[in-house]
């Protein structure tokens, strides 16, 4: 078949070229991926349409069958076929002058760490220390990716959920839905 796209709704064409762009700019996502193998051969706006076409194929059918999209992951096309990725980097190394000795990757265990006891949080004037905030198991137990909080750190009353005592100040009012 061609690749030459038919003359349809120009609108709609541009709505879904702008889509392709914008989904060929996230991070590690199966679209991306596919953006960018289309853009080496094809180039970045030839790669935009032939993502929009692609997208569309998806819409129907995510439409057609009403099941939610699942997305396949920036790695998928090297999942797919993972023994050729592997001899064409081997390749590309030799090519560099490398000797490659390859073995499997062992899952990953972090080392276990000695329990270190932490400095007592001193109270200043200017910053108060809330020790039940600063010593409470909540504020450990709540693990999240990022940087951590440190509201008990800097004396104040934590409104992130970490800590036991939550803000009073920020309450969400139940006939509105909005807080106050």
């Amino acid at each position: 078949m061609s690749g030459r796209t038919r003359k349809a709704n120009r609108y709609g064409r541009r709505g879904m070229v702008q889509a392709a762009w914008a989904a060929a700019h996230t991070k590690n996502t199966y679209l991306s991926a596919f953006y960018r193998r289309m853009q080496v051969r094809k180039g970045a706006p030839q790669a935009a349409m032939a993502l929009a076409q692609h997208l569309i194929t998806i819409v129907y059918n995510v439409l057609a069958r009403g099941e939610e999209y699942v997305e396949l992951g920036g790695d998928y096309y090297d999942q797919r076929n993972q023994p050729k990725v592997v001899s064409r980097l081997v390749a590309r190394l030799t090519k560099l002058g490398y000797y490659v000795d390859l073995k499997p990757v062992e899952p990953y265990a972090p080392p276990p760490v000695a329990a270190q006891p932490e400095p007592a949080a001193e109270s200043t004037p200017e910053r108060p220390v809330l020790a039940a905030a600063a010593d409470s198991p909540a504020v450990n137990a709540n693990k999240r990716r990022g940087r951590p909080c440190k509201c008990a750190e800097r004396g104040i009353i934590c409104k992130h959920g970490t800590a036991i005592e939550t803000n009073p100040l920020i309450q969400q009012s139940s006939s509105t839905g909005r807080f106050s």
